[in-house]
């Protein structure tokens, strides 16, 4: 069972993408940073958020190479 399903691979994947697709870098003068923001959610684009963005992108990467090892033909 691989487990690949289009629900998981729009969630972790492609929503995550449309997110950053989104984001603008914003420049703070109280705190001289530059972060990004999302055009239409407050999301905080920390470590976290790619960390966890790179995760599920191995883990479909692994799932796609393992669905074309079947070699279903």
């Amino acid at each position: 069972d691989i487990g690949f399903t289009p629900t998981q691979f729009d969630k972790n994947i492609i929503k995550r993408r449309n997110l950053l697709a989104h984001a603008h870098p914003d420049y703070s003068v109280d705190t001289g940073k530059i972060i990004l923001k999302n055009s239409f959610l407050d999301i905080d684009f920390n470590g976290d958020w790619f960390h966890e963005t790179r995760e599920h992108i191995h883990e479909f990467k692994n799932k796609v190479k393992q669905i074309h090892d079947l070699n279903l033909r």
